[in-house]
């Protein structure tokens, strides 16, 4: 099995999913939790995120949270998990659209015909979801491959 790519990718080239999309898609299943507390900490962490500019971030980590936490960070380290903090909110974000997106009538639907809620979120939810999402996602690796401009 080939290694994962640290883009925003769906999957590695044998089908498996990426473990920073699972975390990602993790994220935004956390924004539509029913616990309201879990639900308001993932809203914290993606309008945190969103609120600000990659720069602001890069340099937040590299001076104030090395000089905090007293680490040796280097700009490349920095620069890195800026990228991947501020972009894990924004897809998110795109994750949570698409699964909103997804009829409540189709999960209705798929266990009337006695599919449990796990299947019918994996089988008939989750694929019209990234159908939904794809646009979006490809725009945001766009977005990533001009924000490393910046690194």
């Amino acid at each position: 099995m080939k290694s994962c790519v640290t883009t925003s990718c769906s999957t590695t080239n044998a089908g498996v999913p990426c473990a920073s999309t699972m975390r990602r898609r993790d994220l935004a299943m956390l924004r539509r939790s029913s616990i309201r507390w879990v639900q308001a900490i993932a809203f914290l962490y993606i309008q945190l995120f969103r609120a600000l500019s990659l720069y602001v971030y890069i340099l937040f980590i590299y001076f104030g949270l090395a000089a905090f936490l007293g680490l040796a960070i280097t700009p490349l380290v920095a620069a890195i998990v800026s990228v991947t903090l501020l972009n894990s909110a924004y897809v998110a974000e795109i994750y949570r659209s698409a699964l909103d997106s997804v009829d409540q009538g189709q999960v209705e639907a798929s266990t009337a015909l006695g599919l449990s809620r796990r299947h019918a979120f994996l089988d008939v939810v989750l694929p019209q979801a990234l159908r939904t999402a794809l646009p979006a996602l490809a725009n945001q690796l766009i977005i990533v491959v001009k924000d490393s401009s910046i690194v």
